[in-house]
């Protein structure tokens, strides 16, 4: 009943907003039961596309999900205004600060200065032309015949791994262009989850509501699991450090921005069972850890990574900062483009080296583990202790697995045994070079 009801209202909402605010929302068209709006279970997937998106993805609630009371709360915390709690004053002062801050990703919007009101835009969430592109340019070609044999530009094909993965972290690591979105330490301070992007935990995630052909996705992929895991990271570290890029170049953001460094630099408990190395006189802030791993391990690039007295010391801090990541930046640009990652052997090289890696570095280095050895019996096992290790809960992963709440009582990462984590990483490599 529930999913009926919230199929309607979006169904009720795209066809009461269009002459408003067209780009937004599937057009009409696309919605009748004759194209994908069907809600037959036996229809092919093409068909009960726009339905499966509206029942069931959770990108068609993300607009929604700004009003919820963790949202409110986290819009109180950021909004600066005199006005009394409560009054029309604060209420427009909250809502600016949402449509500033939050709708660039909540919702479909090409700009942030969308000349829809906010509360308009919360109930499409994110759209077709979020990921397809606007459908104004290619509507007319998607329904001649012969779409499928069709090479269209304008259409952002999903089922290409590397398409999918430059769409996703526009909102799930952040962009500077066309609009900024930004999830910066203000807003994980004020409550905002902290992105951990991996395009696998993402894939498996939607694949219980997918609304697309599956058979289709795999002959264009082409890609085993550590493929899609390393294409998915490259377009991270790409997005992550065109924003750092964007940061360090806006005169008006805060320097150094926090949310590109190591959180367990700063935030670490007084007490704690996990093994810490013993730590210099001057604070180290190493750069994002969850995409940085691996980063400076090939010839000619310079690893991210400024301590906080050299920022503290120098002048020039922000190019420094700026130019480190926009090397990066190219770098990895050009490694999507020829799909030329990291072998599996260079993995495993740096894996042996391991000597004292952080728990994002632990975790980031088990994912590219399980997306190559989860299917050896030895390796499932040494998968699960690798798992414990890190105190990784759940039969399934899950992005929020990987946001650290330093708030909590029980925070894994600080129990985190780094010794213990190299021994059963060595064992398991040492387990699959052995002969049979």
């Amino acid at each position: 009943m529930r999913m009926r009801f919230a199929f309607s209202f979006m169904l009720v909402c795209l066809f009461c907003s269009m002459a408003h605010c067209q780009q937004l929302a599937p057009p009409i068209s696309c919605s009748l039961a004759t194209c994908h709006g069907s809600t037959n279970a036996s229809a092919p997937p093409w068909n009960t596309a726009v339905s499966q998106w509206a029942t069931n993805d959770p990108h068609a609630n993300a607009g929604l999900t700004l009003l919820s009371p963790r949202s409110l709360g986290i819009l109180q915390r950021l909004v600066r205004t005199e006005a009394e709690v409560g009054s029309e004053a604060y209420d427009q002062a909250i809502n600016a600060t949402r449509k500033e801050l939050c709708i660039t990703c909540h919702t479909t919007v090409e700009s942030a200065d969308a000349s829809a009101e906010v509360p308009h835009l919360l109930g499409f969430g994110v759209t077709c032309d979020a990921c397809h592109t606007n459908s104004q340019v290619w509507l007319t070609q998607h329904v001649e015949s012969g779409w499928k044999r069709k090479s269209f530009a304008e259409f952002n094909d999903m089922t290409i791994t590397a398409n999918r993965a430059t769409t996703c972290v526009k909102c799930h690591v952040g962009s500077s262009r066309p609009v900024v979105r930004d999830v910066n330490h203000d807003l994980i301070a004020a409550g905002h989850p902290m992105l951990r992007f991996d395009l696998l935990i993402h894939n498996a995630r939607l694949e219980q509501t997918r609304h697309w052909d599956k058979t289709l996705a795999e002959s264009n992929e082409n890609a085993d699991e550590l493929t899609v895991r390393q294409v998915g990271r490259a377009a991270a570290i790409i997005a992550a450090t065109d924003l750092s890029v964007h940061r360090a170049n806006t005169p008006t953001s805060p320097f150094p921005e926090f949310a590109d460094y190591d959180c367990f630099a700063c935030h670490s408990p007084v007490k704690s069972t996990r093994e810490l190395p013993r730590q210099s006189a001057q604070l180290n802030l190493a750069w994002n850890p969850w995409f940085a791993h691996g980063i400076g391990t090939r010839a000619g690039e310079e690893p991210l990574a400024l301590t906080m007295a050299a920022i503290r010391n120098s002048n020039n801090a922000r190019s420094r900062i700026a130019a480190a990541a926009a090397a990066v930046n190219a770098a990895y640009q050009d490694r999507l483009k020829a799909s030329n990652f990291l072998p599996a052997a260079e993995h495993e090289v740096l894996l042996s080296e391991l000597t004292f890696p952080r728990w994002h570095d632990a975790a980031r280095i088990t994912l590219t583990l399980e997306a190559k050895y989860a299917e050896t019996p030895d390796g499932r096992e040494k998968l699960k202790r690798l798992r414990e290790i890190l105190q990784l809960e759940g039969p399934e992963y899950t992005p929020s697995m990987f946001r650290i709440d330093f708030r909590s009582n029980s925070n894994h990462a600080t129990t985190f045994s780094p010794a213990d984590f190299v021994g059963e990483v060595k064992q398991l490599l040492k387990i699959q070079e052995s002969p049979r």
